[in-house]
């Protein structure tokens, strides 16, 4: 099977200061996230377009398509390396029996050759003996920083105050900082409009902040366009997600999963949480099943998904309780794979 390039916008964040970026477990805040999911990415655009005045997309979406927001750093020469997720997706490690498997199965980052060789399905090599690509999470051909190659965790206690009216109580929080150049980046696929839509919301939201925390100068960042070429496979029937994706509906799902061969592979992740609005701090968004990132499925689109979800709350009668809708978006970017056996 041939292999193309495909060029791809991207935007690279670099905070000023610690963040927190909430998990799958919305109220836990003991444990801080390594990025951000491409919905809550949308969500705080779509908060900031509506803070400057402009016109809030509806169920047409925004017009643009997202992938979450992945980790970025420096080799020790001072390239900049960017990571994926790894897909859900085997190595190419031909017949012979390996001694490795521990440290193969803690990745979870790969850079771009490493997404190359899992997408084209050929064959890898780790660095030669004793692997020295396998490098803990991240798995890259360059020589990351012994220590805290892209950010370090810190825990510390604070208090809250409940969002239903209770005493208040402490809580653990860890916080990240990103280590010197680097950060988060997402890819951005869309025309001139959108991106200038995109980047008038940024300029705004990197003063607002991303994640949790905010009023206390969390998540603040700044921005800059970048470009970056990915090698994949010039005619596949499977492809990756580098988005949070929601089907447009049973029939697209059952579409995109093998009846024969068992190629698919997935993960489901919730989505839900606290209404982050002032007028709904104390409800809860319904919540929604997404595929999460690097999941294989049958596709040969380059973007699929719902565009807007509305998991504003419903009363006990199936009402709305607030005046306005609650959108995530559930749209992703794809990049064509061939599965490995």
């Amino acid at each position: 099977m041939s292999k193309v390039s495909t060029s791809y916008q991207l935007y690279r964040l670099t905070f000023t200061g610690p963040v927190h970026l909430g998990d799958d477990r919305p109220d836990d805040y003991a444990k801080s996230a390594d990025f951000l999911h491409s919905d809550s990415l949308h969500a705080a655009l779509l908060a900031t377009m509506a803070k400057m005045g402009e016109p809030v997309p509806g169920l047409e979406g925004p017009g643009y398509t997202l992938s979450s927001c992945f980790p970025f750093g420096q080799d020790t020469s001072g390239k900049t390396i960017y990571f994926f997720p790894k897909p859900l997706l085997n190595f190419d490690l031909g017949k012979d029996e390996i001694d490795y498997a521990k440290k193969l199965k803690r990745v979870r980052w790969v850079d771009t050759e490493y997404l190359g060789h899992l997408l084209n399905g050929t064959p890898v090599d780790f660095g030669g003996s004793g692997q020295p690509n396998l490098q803990g999470i991240y798995l890259t051909s360059s020589t990351l920083p012994e220590k805290n190659p892209v950010a370090t965790a810190t825990t510390g206690q604070r208090v809250t105050v409940s969002r239903e009216e209770k005493d208040a109580i402490p809580f653990i929080s860890q916080r990240l900082f990103f280590s010197s150049k680097a950060g988060l980046f997402f890819l951005f696929d869309g025309d001139d409009a959108a991106k200038q839509r995109l980047e008038s919301a940024l300029h705004l939201l990197q003063n607002e902040g991303l994640g949790t925390d905010r009023s206390v100068g969390n998540g603040l960042f700044e921005f800059k366009h970048d470009n970056i070429t990915l090698e994949h496979p010039k005619d596949a029937s499977h492809a990756v997600n580098l988005s949070l994706f929601c089907p447009e509906n049973a029939a697209q799902l059952s579409s995109m999963l093998d009846t024969e061969g068992a190629k698919t592979t997935y993960r489901v992740v919730r989505r839900g949480g606290w209404v982050t609005g002032a007028d709904g701090r104390t409800l809860r968004k319904r919540s929604i099943g997404m595929l999460a990132e690097g999941s294989v499925l049958k596709t040969s689109d380059k973007q699929a998904g719902r565009k807007a979800i509305n998991l504003g709350p419903l009363d006990e009668n199936g009402q709305p309780l607030l005046p306005h809708p609650v959108w995530r978006n559930g749209q992703a970017i794809f990049l064509p794979c061939k599965p490995v056996n």
